[in-house]
């Protein structure tokens, strides 16, 4: 494995303990986009992502066929801006536990666009901290209005140390 980050979380996967709930059979993890420590963007500005799992019941019979256990971040990923930013990680949980269900379905086609655009989200910020454009400020909207909507049960527990974001979002206001 190249990648000193990825080689870290999938190591901690390895040992996490998965069985807290009981029931749930936790599947693999993944990671939310990028948060900001503060908004609106100022010098000092961190952007952090959270890794949590996902995973399903572990009797066929009680299965969810239209979601997924989501669990707690059990690690975060804080870089700076500065495109040369290496993240460092931080370790939360030492076992799993479940959030709720998070329900899901195709993407539309509108969706799917909005998603290949993940990429870019960590440079934008880097621009709105130079200034950026009103353009800049709705492509973010956009894309984190649509990756809530569709991943609330996470969006929900990570909420609260980016409010100033997450009342943005909910505005008027581009």
């Amino acid at each position: 494995m190249d990648n000193p980050i990825e080689f870290l979380l999938e190591s901690r996967w390895k040992t996490l303990k998965k069985n807290a709930n009981g029931d749930i059979l936790w599947i693999a993890y993944q990671s939310t986009p990028a948060f900001p420590s503060s908004w609106p963007p100022a010098d000092g500005l961190q952007l952090t992502r959270y890794i949590y799992a996902y995973g399903n019941h572990s009797d066929v019979h009680s299965q969810i066929a239209d979601g997924h256990q989501i669990s707690m971040p059990w690690a975060c990923l804080r870089k700076d801006v500065s495109p040369d930013s290496q993240p460092t990680v931080e370790f939360l949980q030492d076992e799993l536990r479940s959030l709720g269900i998070q329900g899901f379905r195709p993407l539309s086609s509108d969706e799917l666009a909005i998603y290949e655009q993940a990429g870019q989200v960590e440079e934008s910020f880097g621009r709105l901290l130079v200034g950026g454009t009103n353009r800049d400020y709705q492509a973010l909207k956009v894309f984190y209005e649509t990756w809530l909507g569709l991943n609330g049960v996470i969006g929900e527990e990570i909420a609260e140390p980016h409010a100033d974001f997450f009342r943005w979002l909910k505005s008027n206001r581009v």
